[in-house]
């Protein structure tokens, strides 16, 4: 509606508009309420993002995730290349390659002008790696039919076939069988009849995460199988006979951590070359060396009353593969025999060799792997330096003291009196803001988490870590090197310390740390263990300086902080998961005591404190911030309503003033009318 003033001769539009800014000044100051906590809202979310690089920069030295890394260097990098991991040990070591691991490569002999010559009809009968394979080969099948046959067939163990085109005067074409592994123990055989195979029952379990039925494979425990109940701490005498009718017999102790494919290598170490024995889909497989009838054998005890026979796969020699022209014992030739590689390290061993299917060597050197690519000359040697890569935890422990720094000081900008400008940060006298760096500083002082005097280091300035004048940290970085070229992993420990604990009370004897879970608290914990002369009977845990013990479950010997006790706020007890082992000795009933301290680095203490400001809802930023979302949704829905409210006054208002123009407009006709309207 738009008002003219043409009848009253007022500016009545305008005076709505005066009227309406005064009846609209509470919707301004809600308005401007808004934007301020939307501003603030803005800042906390700085915060946490700044809070969240502290986090990321942290995250290395929390886990010693990519910090204990080391160098190396070769004086031949011809003969070998290397691999370091964070597991190795600093050292120099003399390495000689007597020999490269290679694969198996026979040749045909001939016979074969064209690959489209039919070869013998019958069964192609080959081992690798062993496992025997029967191809059947029917009448009008070319030589090219049967690289394809022998390629393509679902049970090939690794074996490549292949022709050579060359005249040897007895024929051009030649069947070329290739092993895809390196190792001694790929050797490819063409046989003239199948060899004897034995198998063993399908040993399998229950998985408890998913209930399934699973088969067992080389690492799964035997305490895990029924078939081996109540073995555990027995020997198992393995009795078998060769194919020759040699009797052999293996005695494997079973252990709480023996598992399958232990029990398949003391067979192997048995049978030694006249069998090979596999575990495949939980069924253990013995084949003979050699092909034939056979008086192979092999059967233990399961139980104390169940002797397990293998039964007969194969007969051995039921199969005759009619295919002369490869069976003969001079058919094929081996152009490369399938053979282990060899190294020696620092002499060891003299006059010997260690060897290993391939030339990616693990385990000859503690987190190394040597990449054998060249034998060395005999009674000559190459040199491998290993060294810690000291820069990279220099880099990390930096990026940590920039990001805490950058952290700091915007939460001390937000929260601050300017008294030049005069002017007061957003967030100054904020209880959070007061707390977190609090909270911040207390990580770099003091005593660390479950360390101690004993410790090398227990303080983050003993390594260089400390603060300036204005709070800030500062890296001294002559102290810092000083103590990582004294003691390289204490300052690991005292960085990245997690999962380590010790017993620091009394009766260190008789208790010992075993492990504690992801889950568990850091610090010192007491423990008293009632002890009844034969076993422990019961044991209670509390936190030092707490009032409340806690009771902690007995399992075969160990003293567990229970998994799944609450206290009445539904929060898991902190030494949820805590294990420790109690070995009585010589002691008589009574009730012993003792302290655990479990550990936390610097830096995981660090990232612990920063999640609970900034990870997840329950934590406090994101409390703050909702809380802050609410107040704000809570604004707006006000300032709609006062928006709704200000409409309906605007349209009244118009209306009223409308009405007075249209009653004046009436009384100036009807003057008019009568000749008393004044003379202009």
């Amino acid at each position: 509606m738009e008002l003219t003033g043409l009848a009253t001769g007022i500016d009545t539009a305008k005076i709505v508009q005066q009227l309406m800014a005064i009846e609209g000044r509470h919707k301004a100051q809600l308005q401007q309420t808004k934007k301020d906590k939307e501003s603030t809202a803005k800042v906390w979310d700085e915060i946490k993002s700044h809070l969240s690089d502290l986090n990321a920069s942290v995250d290395s030295l929390a886990t010693l995730k990519d910090i204990d890394s080391f160098k190396s260097s070769i004086s031949d990098a011809d003969v070998l290349g290397v691999s370091v991991s964070d597991s190795a040990q600093e050292g120099s070591y003399s390495i000689e390659v007597g020999k490269l691991a290679t694969s198996e490569r026979i040749v045909h002999g001939g016979n074969f002008m064209y690959a489209t010559d039919y070869v013998s009809e019958g069964n192609f009968i080959y081992t690798y790696d062993n496992k025997e394979v029967e191809i059947a080969v029917g009448a009008n099948t070319t030589l090219e039919d049967l690289v394809n046959l022998i390629n393509n067939s679902s049970d090939n163990p690794g074996v490549r076939a292949s022709l050579l085109s060359f005249d040897d005067g007895t024929g051009r074409e030649h069947l070329v069988l290739s092993g895809t592994d390196s190792g001694s123990d790929y050797a490819i055989k063409v046989r003239d009849s199948n060899s004897q195979a034995l198998k063993s029952q399908k040993y399998e379990y229950t998985d408890t995460s998913s209930g399934d039925t699973v088969a067992a494979g080389k690492d799964t425990k035997l305490s895990q199988l029924s078939d081996f109940d109540g073995l555990v701490g027995s020997t198992l005498t393995i009795t078998a006979t060769d194919n020759s009718g040699a009797s052999m017999n293996v005695d494997f102790d079973i252990t709480e951590q023996s598992t399958l494919g232990q029990l398949v290598d003391a067979m192997q170490r048995g049978f030694g070359s006249s069998a090979g024995v596999t575990l495949e889909d939980g069924v253990i497989n013995v084949l003979d060396t050699v092909s034939g009838s056979s008086s192979l054998s092999v059967s233990y005890v399961n139980d104390s009353s169940t002797t397990v026979d293998f039964s007969v796969a194969t007969t051995g020699g039921s199969t005759v593969s009619g295919m002369t022209e490869f069976t003969d014992a001079s058919a094929f030739t081996v152009a490369q025999a399938a053979s282990d590689s060899q190294v020696r390290v620092d002499g060891f061993p003299a006059g010997d060799w260690i060897t290993s299917s391939s030339n990616s060597v693990d385990g000859v050197i503690e987190g190394v792997t040597l990449d054998l690519t060249q034998v060395t000359e005999a009674g000559k040697s190459v040199t491998l330096n290993i060294s810690r890569d000291r820069s990279k935890l220099k880099e990390n422990v930096k990026a940590m003291v920039d990001s805490y720094n950058k952290a700091v000081s915007h939460l001390k900008d937000v929260s601050k009196y300017d008294p030049a400008t005069k002017k007061a940060g957003p967030l100054i006298g904020d209880i959070t803001v007061r707390n977190l760096l609090s909270d911040l500083g207390s990580n770099f002082l003091g005593t660390a988490v479950g360390f101690n005097d004993s410790d090398t280091y227990s303080m983050a300035s003993q390594i260089g870590i400390g603060f300036n004048r204005d709070g800030l940290l500062e890296l001294d970085e002559d102290v810092f090197d000083s103590a990582v070229d004294d003691d390289f992993n204490a300052v690991l420990d005292l960085l990245g310390s997690s999962g380590k604990g010790r017993i620091t009370g009394d009766n260190s004897s008789n208790f010992s740390f075993d492990l504690v879970k992801d889950y568990t608290k850091p610090g010192d914990y007491e423990i008293s263990a009632v002890y009844d002369g034969t076993s422990l009977t019961s044991a209670q845990i509390r936190r030092v300086g707490d009032t409340t013990w806690h009771d902690a479950d007995i399992i075969g010997g160990k003293i567990i902080g229970s998994i799944t006790a609450q206290d009445s706020a539904g929060n898991y007890y902190p030494e949820r998961g805590l294990q420790i082992d109690f070995d009585p000795g010589s002691l008589t009933s009574g009730t012993y005591n003792t302290v655990v301290s479990i550990k936390q680095g610097v830096a995981g203490s660090l990232s612990d404190m920063v999640d609970r400001y900034t990870d997840g809802s329950d934590s406090i930023l994101s409390i703050k911030k909702s809380s802050l979302d609410k107040m704000i949704q809570s604004i707006q829905d006000s300032i709609d309503r006062e928006s709704t409210r200000l409409d309906k006054k605007e349209s009244r208002m118009k209306l009223k003033y409308a009405r007075l123009e249209a009653q004046m407009q009436q009384l100036q006709q009807s003057m008019s009318a009568a000749g008393i309207l004044p003379k202009k």
